[in-house]
């Protein structure tokens, strides 16, 4: 059976300190272990971009979520729901519950279902208006002289 320093130099394993970010898997010695070649990281320095606005200086780049998005209760402020002291985002008029609303696609299959289903009442509609119009009550009048050709300006008939 492996020991724990053979299992921490096999493939990079690291034991998680539990202030720092826990992993779900059990080591072979019932030890949390993490399959990582980089250093743990405390909670707090995560990074939400990988690209920070250099114009924000040291003002904390918070993520793009919209009030909308997030549940309505256990906030202090509920109508833009945040909490009191919480940081304010950089584009909050952007996130705010006054913007416009947060718009759920659907899937590609429904949209696929819907368009079938319109195609199909359109088209089977055409068909019952075909079906149910009557034909012309009366037959199409026939002129002599090829329907009146020369009295039409046409080419006289030799």
């Amino acid at each position: 059976m492996l020991g724990i320093s053979q299992l921490k130099s096999f493939g990079g394993l690291r034991v998680i300190n539990p202030i720092f970010k826990k992993s779900n898997s059990l080591g072979l010695l019932g030890v949390k272990l993490r399959m990582s070649s980089t250093e743990n990281t405390p909670r707090y320095k995560e990074k939400y971009y990988v690209d920070p606005d250099p114009q924000a200086g040291d003002y904390p780049n918070l993520p793009w979520i919209k009030s909308e998005e997030k549940t309505p209760y256990g906030w202090w402020d509920r109508q833009n729901r945040r909490n009191f002291g919480e940081p304010v985002h950089e584009h909050f008029e952007i996130l705010g519950m006054q913007t416009n609303s947060v718009y759920p696609h659907p899937s590609w299959s429904k949209v696929l279902l819907q368009w079938t289903v319109f195609v199909s009442i359109l088209g089977g509609g055409a068909f019952i208006v075909s079906y149910f119009v009557p034909e012309k009550v009366a037959i199409p009048r026939h002129y002599p002289f090829e329907g009146l050709k020369n009295e039409h300006g046409g080419v006289p008939v030799s």
